[in-house]
C-alpha cells in the first residue's frame, strides 16, 4: 500500500504475484542449456536469485530432480541479502517440494518431482494475498478467478483496475468511530468488503465517506431526517453521531496522484484538498465534488429510485457522456436570449400602438396649416414644408446609420481569437501538433475577418464624414437654409396682420415635424419588430433542439450501458414525467389549486394533462397545449367546459414572465424499467417485489462508470438467487472498470463476488478492526462463516471441494 501519494501495486489484501512453478537450480543436472550450461551451473544462490529478482518474479517454486540441495542454501541467501539490503534485492517468495511432498504424503499418495519440459521464459499470474501454500491451493481451487497465465494473459493484471479510486480512509473523533485513536483503513483498488454485526460502525464509516465527499445533497428528501444523525454532534437529547472535534480524511488516487481529501467539524482544523507533491501534502484548491467522482448508495436510496425515477434519471444526467452541466449552461443562455428578445418586443410593441394616434393628430394639424396656407403664401410654406419633410426624414435615417461604426466596434471586440494554456498542447504528440495548426489556421481567419471589419468600420465614418460634408454644402442645403429664411419672413409679415400666426404656424408646422418624424420612427420600427420576431423564433426553435438533444444524449447512454445486460432494460420516454406535469404547469398557470376539469390530471381522466398523456406524449401534443393556453391572450376560444370563463380571466391575468416561460416548457423524461424475472420474461419493474426492484437497480448502478462505487448493504430485501444472478455477477465484471467498496451481511457478495479486500468490524463501545486480509486467509474465512448467513454454503459454491480448507 502507498503511504505517499505514488502509485505502488502492494496494496492491502490481495494482488496478483508472478509465479514461476518450475524453477530448477544448480543442484539439477539439466541446469541451462546450449553452450551457457556449464558457466550457468557455477551460479552462486545469491546469483540465481538476483535473476529472479531483476525478471520481478514474485514467488518461485524449487523443483530439482530428486534433490533439496539448493533450498537451505536460497534461503539462507536470501535473509542475508535482505538484512543487509543488497543493490537489486525485492521480495520474493520460495516453495520447496517438500511441502507438497509432505501433503501427498498425508492422503496416501507417492511423491515424485519430475521435470515438465516448457517454453522458457513464461511464468504464472496468483492471485492472493501474502504468497503461501495454502493461500496457492485456494488459488488453483478457484481456476480463471485467481489464474491467468503468462502465454495466454499478456497484461499485467495490477494494472488493470480504475486509474481513480480511494486509497484509504481515516475517521478521528466521531461518536463511536476513532474516539479514542483514529480507524485507519487502507483499502483495495478492486473490491473492498465490510462485514460485522449489527450497530459495528459499518453504515457510519460510509455516511462519514459521503459528508467527506460532500455528497450529502444526492440523498433524497425522503431519507434526509433519517440520515441527518450522521452529520449532526450527538448528546444525551440529540441522536447525533459527531463530536464536536470530528474529523474524516480519504486519500483518493487519481491518475497515479495522490490527492488528501479532508472534512471536519470545524471547518477551519483541516484545508479540504491537499496532494502529494513527492515529499509532502500541499493545499490544493477546486470543487471536491467535481474533481473527485464517487458514487455512494445506501440501500433506501436505491430503492427509492425504482419508487421515483426521478432520480434515477438525475443520476443518468450526472453521467459525463450526457454533458448535462454544459448542456443547462446552454439552455440557460438560450433562455436568456429568448426572455430578452420577448421584452425586446414588447418594448417595440409598445411604440408601435402610437402609430394610429400619431397619425389621427398628424391630420388635425395638417388641416390647421392647410388653412393658414390660404393666407397666400402657398408657394414659400409649401417649399418650406418640402424641406422639412426631407430633413425630418434625414434626421430619423442619420440617427441609425451613423450609430454603425460603434456597432461593429462592439462586434469588432466580440472577435476573439482562440486562446488556451501552453500546457495544453504537447509539441511532441502529431495529434496535439495538427490541433495547434487547426486552432493557428483559424485564428489567422479570424484575425482577417477582424482587419477587415476594422477596414469596413474605417471606411464607413469617411463615408459618413463625407455625407455629412457634402450634405453642408449641397444646393440642397443652400434651399433648406433659403426656405427657413423666407418662412421666418413670411411669420413675421403675418405676425403684423388682425391675428398673431408667427405663434400658431410655428407651432403646427414644429408639431408636424415632430409628428412626422415619429412615424418615420415607427417605420424603422416595424423593420426591427420584425427581425425580432425572427430571432424569437429562432432562438424558440434551438430551445426546443436542444431540449431534444438532452433525451437523445439520454437515450443513447442507455443503449450503451445496457447493449450487454441481459438482466435489465431501460428505455427513455421523452417528455414523459408524469408525476411532476401537474404541479410544474399550475406554478406557471399561477394556479395552485382548482379548475380540475380544465387541468386535469392522469386519473381525471380529463383536462389538458390527461389529453397530454393519453395513448403517448409527444412535441406535438405539448405544442397543442401551449398553443391552446396562449390561443386565450388573444382572445381564442376553446372549450365551453365548466368554469371556462373564469379560467380565461385568470390566464389573462398572467405576468409577461408566466406566458414567456409556458412557451419554454417541457415536461421533464421518464423511464421505462424492465427486469427478468425467474421465468426468464422482462416485466413492468412497477410489478415487481421491493427486493427485485433493488436488484434490478443495483445492476444499473453497477452497469457503467469507473470512478469508485460504495454500496451499504445492497442486499436487503434480496434472496440469494437475485444477489447471485444480479449482483454478484456484475460486482465481478464492474471491478476491473472501477473501485467497489461494499458494506454486506450477505456471505455471497464476499465470496462469490471475489472480494480482494475484507474487513471484519467488531464493537467494544467503539468500532474496531478485528482483522482483515483476502479470502485465501483462514481467519477471514472463519469470520465470514460466523458472521455472515450463508457463509460455508456460498465457499462450497465457489471452490467447490472448500470443506477442509474453510
Amino acid at each position: 500500500m502507498s503511504t505517499n501519494g505514488k502509485l505502488e501495486n502492494y496494496w492491502n489484501g490481495a494482488r496478483w504475484w508472478k509465479f514461476d512453478f518450475h524453477a530448477h537450480t544448480p543442484a539439477s543436472s539439466d541446469y541451462g542449456k546450449g553452450s551457457s550450461q556449464l558457466e550457468l551451473g557455477k551460479l552462486t544462490p545469491k546469483e540465481w536469485l538476483l535473476a529472479y529478482m531483476k525478471a520481478e518474479i514474485d514467488c518461485v517454486a524449487i523443483t530439482d530432480h530428486n534433490s533439496g540441495e539448493w533450498i537451505d542454501k536460497l534461503k539462507s541467501a536470501y535473509i542475508e541479502m535482505k538484512n543487509n539490503k543488497e543493490e537489486g534485492f525485492r521480495e520474493i517468495y520460495l516453495f520447496s517440494y517438500e511441502a507438497v511432498i509432505e501433503i501427498i504424503n498425508s492422503k496416501g499418495g507417492i511423491a515424485i518431482p519430475a521435470h515438465i519440459d516448457q517454453t522458457p521464459g513464461l511464468f504464472t499470474w496468483v492471485k492472493m494475498g501474502i504468497p503461501s501454500l495454502e493461500g496457492l491451493k485456494l488459488a488453483l481451487l478457484d481456476g480463471d478467478l485467481s489464474i491467468k497465465r503468462s502465454d495466454t494473459y499478456y497484461e499485467n493484471p495490477n494494472e488493470q483496475h480504475s486509474t481513480n479510486f480511494i486509497e484509504s480512509i481515516t475517521i478521528e473523533k466521531s461518536k463511536y468511530i476513532g474516539r479514542n485513536s483514529p480507524l485507519e483503513l487502507q483499502l483495495n483498488p478492486w473490491m473492498s468488503s465490510f462485514i460485522g454485526g449489527r450497530g459495528t460502525g459499518k453504515s457510519s464509516l460510509m455516511e462519514f465517506v459521503r459528508l467527506a465527499m460532500r455528497r450529502q445533497d444526492e440523498i433524497p428528501n425522503s431519507l434526509k431526517e433519517e440520515f441527518r444523525k450522521y452529520s449532526e454532534v450527538g448528546n444525551r437529547k440529540e441522536k447525533g453521531l459527531l463530536t464536536e472535534d470530528a474529523k474524516f480524511s480519504l486519500v483518493y488516487k487519481k491518475n497515479q496522484t495522490g490527492y488528501k481529501i479532508n472534512w471536519a467539524l470545524k471547518s477551519d482544523q483541516m484545508h479540504p484538498i491537499e496532494s502529494f507533491n513527492g515529499s509532502e501534502w500541499v493545499k490544493e484548491e477546486g470543487s471536491i465534488k467535481d474533481r473527485f467522482p464517487i458514487s455512494i448508495y445506501s440501500q433506501k436510496q436505491i430503492y427509492s429510485f425504482a419508487e421515483n425515477p426521478k432520480h434515477l434519471l438525475d443520476m443518468i444526467s450526472d453521467q459525463k457522456q450526457i454533458g448535462y452541466k454544459e448542456w443547462l449552461d446552454k439552455k440557460n443562455i438560450l433562455e436568456a436570449n429568448f426572455f430578452s428578445y420577448k421584452n425586446r418586443l414588447r418594448e417595440l410593441s409598445l411604440l408601435l400602438e402610437k402609430e394610429s394616434a400619431l397619425k389621427g393628430e398628424l391630420s388635425d394639424v395638417t388641416k390647421k396649416i392647410s388653412l393658414l396656407e390660404e393666407k397666400g403664401f402657398q408657394e414659400i410654406l409649401n417649399e418650406f414644408q418640402k424641406r422639412q419633410n426631407q430633413s425630418g426624414y434625414m434626421d430619423a435615417w442619420e440617427s441609425n446609420i451613423f450609430s454603425l461604426p460603434e456597432k461593429i466596434g462592439i462586434l469588432e471586440e466580440e472577435i476573439v481569437p482562440l486562446s488556451y494554456p501552453e500546457e495544453m498542447i504537447d509539441e511532441k504528440d502529431t495529434t496535439d501538433v495538427e490541433l495547434l495548426k487547426m486552432i493557428q489556421t483559424f485564428n489567422s481567419d479570424l484575425n482577417k475577418l477582424k482587419s477587415l471589419l476594422i477596414t469596413q468600420k474605417d471606411q464607413l465614418t469617411v463615408s459618413l464624414q463625407k455625407w455629412n460634408d457634402e450634405k453642408q454644402n449641397s444646393i440642397w442645403f443652400k434651399k433648406f437654409q433659403e426656405s427657413i429664411k423666407q418662412y421666418e419672413e413670411t411669420l413675421k409679415e403675418l405676425s403684423t396682420g388682425s391675428i398673431n400666426a408667427q405663434d400658431e404656424f410655428g407651432k403646427m408646422f414644429q408639431i408636424k415635424h415632430n409628428l412626422e418624424t415619429s412615424l418615420q420612427k415607427i417605420e424603422f420600427t416595424k423593420v426591427e419588430c420584425e427581425r425580432v420576431k425572427r430571432d424569437i423564433e429562432k432562438t424558440l426553435n434551438e430551445i426546443v433542439e436542444h431540449r431534444k438533444l438532452l433525451s437523445t444524449q439520454r437515450q443513447n447512454f442507455l443503449n450503451e450501458v445496457f447493449k450487454t445486460n441481459q438482466s435489465v432494460k431501460i428505455r427513455l420516454i421523452p417528455f414523459g414525467n408524469k408525476i411532476d406535469v401537474e404541479s410544474q404547469l399550475r406554478e406557471i398557470l399561477r394556479m395552485e389549486s382548482g379548475f380540475e376539469p380544465i387541468i386535469g390530471s392522469m386519473e381525471s381522466n380529463e383536462g389538458f394533462i390527461f389529453d397530454l398523456y393519453e395513448n403517448g406524449i409527444d412535441e406535438s401534443k405539448i405544442s397543442n397545449l401551449k398553443g391552446k393556453l396562449l390561443g386565450l391572450l388573444e382572445g381564442k376560444d376553446f372549450s365551453a367546459i365548466g368554469r371556462y370563463n373564469q379560467f380565461k380571466e385568470r390566464i389573462l391575468k398572467l405576468t409577461s414572465q408566466s406566458i414567456d416561460q409556458l412557451e419554454l416548457y417541457f415536461p421533464d423524461d421518464s423511464l421505462a424499467i424492465e427486469y427478468k424475472n425467474a421465468s426468464g420474461k422482462y416485466q413492468p419493474i412497477e410489478q415487481g417485489s421491493p427486493g427485485q426492484k433493488t436488484a434490478a437497480l443495483l445492476s444499473f448502478v453497477l452497469s457503467y462508470g469507473n470512478d469508485p462505487i460504495i454500496l451499504d448493504q445492497p442486499e436487503d430485501d434480496l434472496d440469494n438467487r437475485l444477489i447471485y444472478e444480479l449482483i454478484v455477477k456484475q460486482l465481478k465484471e464492474s471491478k476491473s472498470k472501477r473501485q467497489i467498496i461494499v458494506v454486506t451481511h450477505n456471505a455471497n457478495i464476499v465470496v462469490n463476488g471475489d472480494s480482494e479486500l475484507v474487513f471484519c468490524l467488531s464493537s467494544n463501545g467503539q468500532t474496531c478492526l478485528s482483522s482483515q486480509g483476502c479470502l485465501q486467509d483462514k481467519k477471514i474465512r472463519e469470520e465470514i462463516c460466523s458472521i455472515l448467513e450463508g457463509g460455508k454454503d456460498a465457499f462450497q459454491l465457489r471452490y467447490k471441494r472448500i470443506e477442509p480448507h474453510v
